[in-house]
């Protein structure tokens, strides 16, 4: 599992046009768990708020 914000910067980074790889490394997550996000971001976005945001 990423946390939310760790999700919401993979999604701004790929918009950005960062590649996954670079993605994955940069936050410290699975190329497979990145590419998840990114092709469905709609399910990081509708996660919902556990009360604890993790800094980057």
């Amino acid at each position: 599992m990423v946390s939310m914000v760790k999700a919401e910067m993979a999604i701004k980074w790929h918009r950005a046009g960062y590649e996954v790889k670079e993605i994955a490394r940069l936050l410290g997550i699975g190329e497979y768990e990145c590419r998840s996000i990114i092709l469905h971001p709609e399910l990081a976005e509708a996660a919902p708020e556990t009360g604890t945001r993790t800094l980057i």
